[in-house]
C-alpha cells in the first residue's frame, strides 16, 4: 500500500503541470468508450434474444382479405409447424380485418409455438424461425414474419384462438 502511495505522490505533480495532457486522455478515453459499441467489440442488446423453447409466426394478407381465407392460409402453416419433429403445441389466433381509421385492413393470424427443450433437439429455434419463414413465402396471398419473444416478458392477445398439437382438439 505504500508502493501505490509513493507512486500516486509522483504522479499527482506530473498531472497538475500536465494539465491539458489529462484532459486529452480522458477525452480520449470518452471517445474510445463510446466507439466500442459501432466497431462491434462490445454488444449493444439490452436483452439478447435467447433460446426459451419457443416462437412466434405472423401471417398478414392484404386488405379486403375473408376471415375464411386468413384461416385457411393459417391452417396451411400451422401444418408446416406441427410436421417439424421439434414442435410439442401451436396456438393459433386468427383475426379478420379491423377496418376504421386504425386498423391494417387485412386479416391476420399469429401462432405461438412451443418447442422440446434445447437438450432434445439439434435445431434452435432461430433454425426453426427461418425454416417456417421459408414455407411461409410458398403460402399465397400472406407475408410471414416471426419473432422470439424476449426474456423480459410481455405481450398480448387478439381474435380467435385455436390449439392443436400435443396439447389436443380445439379451443375455437
Amino acid at each position: 500500500f505504500e508502493a501505490f502511495g509513493r507512486w500516486v505522490g509522483r504522479i499527482v505533480p506530473l498531472a497538475i503541470r500536465a494539465r491539458w495532457l489529462v484532459v486529452l486522455l480522458s477525452l480520449g478515453l470518452v471517445a474510445a468508450t463510446v466507439a466500442l459499441v459501432p466497431l462491434g467489440l462490445i454488444g449493444s442488446e439490452y436483452a439478447p434474444q435467447e433460446d426459451d423453447n419457443q416462437f412466434s409466426v405472423n401471417l398478414n394478407s392484404p386488405p379486403g382479405t375473408s376471415l375464411a381465407a386468413t384461416d385457411a392460409a393459417s391452417r396451411q402453416m400451422e401444418a408446416v409447424l406441427t410436421n417439424m419433429p421439434e414442435v410439442l403445441y401451436v396456438f393459433t389466433s386468427v383475426s379478420g380485418g379491423g377496418g376504421g381509421g386504425f386498423g391494417r385492413g387485412g386479416g391476420r393470424a399469429s401462432m405461438d409455438v412451443q418447442v422440446v427443450p434445447k437438450q432434445q433437439r439439434s435445431r434452435s429455434v432461430f433454425d426453426m424461425l427461418d425454416a417456417a419463414r421459408s414455407a411461409g413465402r410458398r403460402i399465397p396471398g400472406v407475408t410471414v414474419s416471426g419473432n422470439v419473444p424476449s426474456p423480459l416478458g410481455g405481450g398480448g392477445g387478439f381474435g380467435r384462438g385455436r390449439g392443436f398439437g400435443g396439447w389436443g382438439g380445439s379451443f375455437g
